[in-house]
């Protein structure tokens, strides 16, 4: 599950039981593109990888951005990690309190974009999509490590494991 504090730890989702989930989700399809509403001073930008699971699902504070095109998906995510779109989403704030301020849907729908001709799209895309890809499994290879380092670390603090050190 996508949630504001997995994205904050690594932008690694968590598993969790549907029944034990007592707030709203959203499903995610595997060509979307996760933005945080909420405190749009602080960017949040998600490119999930939907893999094994046919329940992905994130928080509400997630606006669930799909490509009219899935081609697109690069493109957009380009799009909404642009400073200067960051610059205009931030001014689309409601709510009076600093720590809860929420972008709506509506006005993320009411921005203005100029797009390039589809051959851009088409070659950015191209261009982009394996470092995208590069980044994930960079993240996942990141957690996979941690957590062989969450397991081994207290057993050779312990003494429970030793490693054979050669002396030559």
């Amino acid at each position: 599950m996508a949630k504001q504090k997995s994205f904050d730890e690594g932008q690694i989702p968590k598993r969790e039981l549907g029944a034990t989930i007592k707030s709203n989700k959203f499903l995610i399809p595997s060509h979307a593109i996760l933005l945080s509403k909420l405190n749009p001073r602080i960017p949040r930008l998600w490119l999930p990888v939907v893999r094994d699971s046919p329940r992905a699902i994130c928080s509400t504070e997630f606006l669930v951005v799909l490509p009219r095109i899935k081609a697109f998906r690069e493109f957009i995510y380009g799009l909404l990690s642009n400073e200067a779109f960051a610059d205009v989403f931030e001014t689309l704030v409601t709510g009076t309190s600093g720590s809860h301020q929420r972008v709506k849907p509506e006005g993320l729908l009411s921005m203005n974009v100029l797009l390039p001709d589809q051959s851009v799209i088409d070659h950015f895309s191209k261009v982009v999509q394996p470092l995208l890809a590069r980044m994930d499994r960079a993240r996942a290879e990141s957690e996979t490590l941690a957590a062989l380092r969450d397991t081994l670390l207290p057993k050779l603090i312990s003494g429970n494991l030793k490693l054979g050190v050669s002396h030559e």
